[in-house]
Protein backbone atom coordinates (compact mmCIF):
# COMPACT_ATOMS: atom_id res chain seq x y z
CA UNK A 1 0.00 0.00 0.00
CA UNK A 2 1.49 3.10 -0.85
CA UNK A 3 0.71 6.31 1.38
CA UNK A 4 1.00 10.04 0.58
CA UNK A 5 3.45 11.63 3.38
CA UNK A 6 4.96 15.27 3.74
CA UNK A 7 8.20 14.82 5.27
CA UNK A 8 8.99 19.43 6.01
CA UNK A 9 11.28 21.01 8.51
CA UNK A 10 9.06 23.14 10.80
CA UNK A 11 11.69 25.18 13.02
CA UNK A 12 14.03 23.03 13.10
CA UNK A 13 12.43 19.79 13.99
CA UNK A 14 11.88 16.91 11.07
CA UNK A 15 8.20 16.57 10.38
CA UNK A 16 6.53 13.82 8.96
CA UNK A 17 2.67 13.43 8.17
CA UNK A 18 1.12 10.66 6.68
CA UNK A 19 -2.20 11.17 4.44
CA UNK A 20 -3.37 7.99 6.36
CA UNK A 21 -6.54 6.62 8.45
CA UNK A 22 -6.86 3.46 10.38
CA UNK A 23 -9.90 0.87 9.71
CA UNK A 24 -11.18 1.10 13.19
CA UNK A 25 -11.15 4.83 13.53
CA UNK A 26 -10.32 5.16 17.04
CA UNK A 27 -7.12 6.65 18.58
CA UNK A 28 -5.69 3.15 19.84
CA UNK A 29 -5.24 2.00 16.19
CA UNK A 30 -4.50 5.43 14.70
CA UNK A 31 -1.34 5.18 17.20
CA UNK A 32 -0.57 1.94 16.04
CA UNK A 33 -0.39 3.33 12.30
CA UNK A 34 1.25 6.57 13.10
CA UNK A 35 4.23 4.13 14.67
CA UNK A 36 4.12 1.87 11.77
CA UNK A 37 4.33 4.91 9.44
CA UNK A 38 7.36 6.55 11.46
CA UNK A 39 9.13 3.39 11.27
CA UNK A 40 9.10 2.59 7.65
CA UNK A 41 9.65 6.23 7.20
CA UNK A 42 13.21 5.91 9.17
CA UNK A 43 14.06 2.80 7.41
CA UNK A 44 13.81 4.74 4.26
CA UNK A 45 16.36 6.93 5.98
CA UNK A 46 14.13 9.98 6.80
CA UNK A 47 14.32 11.68 10.12
CA UNK A 48 11.17 12.08 11.91
CA UNK A 49 10.95 14.16 15.02
CA UNK A 50 7.23 14.84 15.00
CA UNK A 51 4.46 13.09 13.10
CA UNK A 52 0.76 13.09 12.76
CA UNK A 53 -1.85 11.46 10.50
CA UNK A 54 -4.25 13.80 7.87
CA UNK A 55 -7.07 12.01 7.09
CA UNK A 56 -10.91 13.06 6.42
CA UNK A 57 -13.98 12.22 8.96
CA UNK A 58 -17.36 13.36 8.43
CA UNK A 59 -16.20 15.43 5.77
CA UNK A 60 -13.63 17.34 7.58
CA UNK A 61 -9.96 17.60 7.65
CA UNK A 62 -8.91 15.78 10.57
CA UNK A 63 -5.11 15.62 12.52
CA UNK A 64 -4.32 12.94 15.10
CA UNK A 65 -0.62 12.50 16.37
CA UNK A 66 2.01 14.99 18.22
CA UNK A 67 0.37 18.06 20.24
CA UNK A 68 2.19 20.87 18.79
CA UNK A 69 3.07 19.12 14.86
CA UNK A 70 -1.18 18.98 15.23
CA UNK A 71 -2.00 22.24 16.58
CA UNK A 72 0.12 24.01 13.38
CA UNK A 73 -1.60 22.09 11.22
CA UNK A 74 -4.67 23.35 12.19
CA UNK A 75 -3.37 26.82 12.31
CA UNK A 76 -1.52 26.53 8.69
CA UNK A 77 -3.14 23.85 6.53
CA UNK A 78 -1.85 20.73 5.69
CA UNK A 79 1.67 20.91 3.27
CA UNK A 80 1.84 19.19 -0.15
CA UNK A 81 2.61 15.66 0.16
CA UNK A 82 6.38 15.49 -0.51
CA UNK A 83 6.95 11.43 -1.03
CA UNK A 84 4.97 8.48 -1.36
CA UNK A 85 5.78 5.58 1.57
CA UNK A 86 5.08 2.11 0.33
CA UNK A 87 4.25 -0.02 3.34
Amino acid sequence: MQINIAHINIQGQSCLICDAESPNHNDNARSVLLAQLVAAARAKNLRVDKSALAFTEHGRLKFYGSTDLVGFLVNNGLPRWTHALTV
